[in-house]
């Protein structure tokens, strides 16, 4: 069941009369409003949106439009910009953001108290791909740039970043040891993760006052900034397990020294690459149980800011305009649903599909 609550703050009283000064209409000019909707069902974690909106200006000081159908307005707020809940009040879309899908398999990922720091069977195996990969080509500068540019990002880079984790490895493992110790609480794990943050601007021609022969523009420049994050609560497959034990299962799963279903799909040629477009090689990493443990329902917080400016088509008459909306939601939702989805490419996934193309490229 849902539970609707609002406030709403006005700046004050505009007034419009007709040509021979009888009143037309009067609103209330728009300050704050903030609206919270949540269920109220057992347990928590439920469905959860707040609406804030914060308006300042766009107000007609005096304006009279002539003749019979004409009107005058005083300390009058555009009606749109007077209205909370307008569609002018909306966030942008950024291009690039993840689907649901993915931003849930990728909290399970990042939380899985099985989740390798260093994957070691990965990382020999990837090293060992390197030269069937780019073996029997010729030596021309450009199939030269290709060979070095997947040396390094298959070959030197990851293996640098493996022995800055290794050096490591033995505070990973303490880090780990306490979220187990955690996992096994009365309360069990919970953890949450930063997953995406974009931001967006562009200008737009609205109109946001109209009748009586009066038409206003408001040429507005919008800036959307989103922050999404994720929580899940991971609880043990089973008590009682001895410290010993324990330790042999966290440094299995800090070193990825156990072979599973993520494994053979980092082995597989080109899984790298289906990575880029699919949540498969995160589902199956969410899904390793080293340690056995088993997660609830993923949590999806969605933090955006939008914020509006601009002038209008009289800026005699109207005062300029500026305002913001800030919502906050929380959705649930499963971790282990497929997604396909076209993302824009990385400079890194650029240059890597290039050096691909210039190295496979026959000789000629």
């Amino acid at each position: 069941m849902s539970r609707v609550r609002f406030t709403t703050e006005y700046s004050g009283v505009g007034n419009m009369v007709d040509y021979l000064g009888n009143p037309i209409a009067s609103q209330n000019n728009l300050s704050k409003y903030r609206k919270v909707t949540d269920e109220t069902m057992t347990g928590d974690g439920w469905n959860f949106d707040t609406r804030h909106v914060t308006s300042l200006g766009g107000i007609i000081k005096t304006l009279v439009t002539s003749g019979t159908t004409g009107a005058k307005w005083t300390n009058w707020q555009a009606s749109r910009l007077a209205n909370p809940n307008d569609s002018l009040y909306a966030h942008l879309a950024i291009p690039g953001r993840p689907s649901n899908a993915f931003l849930a398999t990728d909290t399970v990922k990042k939380t899985n108290p099985s989740r390798p720091v260093v994957d070691l069977s990965v990382s020999v195996a990837e090293l060992r791909e390197l030269p069937k990969l780019i073996q029997k080509e010729g030596d021309s500068l450009i199939r030269k740039w290709g060979k070095q540019t997947l040396n390094r990002e298959f070959g030197w880079i990851p293996l640098v970043k493996d022995l800055r984790k290794l050096a490591t490895i033995r505070d990973d493992v303490v880090k780990r040891l306490d979220e187990i110790r955690r996992l096994k609480s009365e309360g069990g794990l919970r953890r949450s993760v930063d997953l995406w943050a974009g931001s967006v601007s562009g200008s737009y021609d609205v109109i946001t006052q109209s009748g009586y022969k009066l038409v206003v523009h408001h040429y507005l420049d919008y800036t959307t900034q989103t922050k999404l994050r994720g929580f899940v609560v991971w609880t043990p497959d089973e008590l009682g397990e001895t410290e010993g034990r324990s330790l042999l299962k966290t440094i299995d799963a800090v070193l990825g020294l156990k072979l599973d279903m993520s494994t053979l799909w980092n082995l597989m040629p080109w899984s790298w690459m289906i990575d880029w477009f699919t949540n498969i090689g995160d589902i199956l990493e969410g899904s390793r149980n080293i340690i056995g443990a088993t997660h609830g329902q993923v949590q999806l917080m969605d933090h955006s800011i939008t914020t509006i400016q601009g002038l209008s088509n009289y800026p005699g008459a109207i005062t300029p305009f500026s305002g913001t909306l800030e919502t906050k939601q929380r959705r649930r939702h499963t971790g282990s649903i497929i997604d396909v989805q076209l993302p824009l490419l990385t400079q890194r996934q650029i240059t890597i599909l290039g050096a691909i193309a210039v190295t496979r490229r026959r000789p000629g």
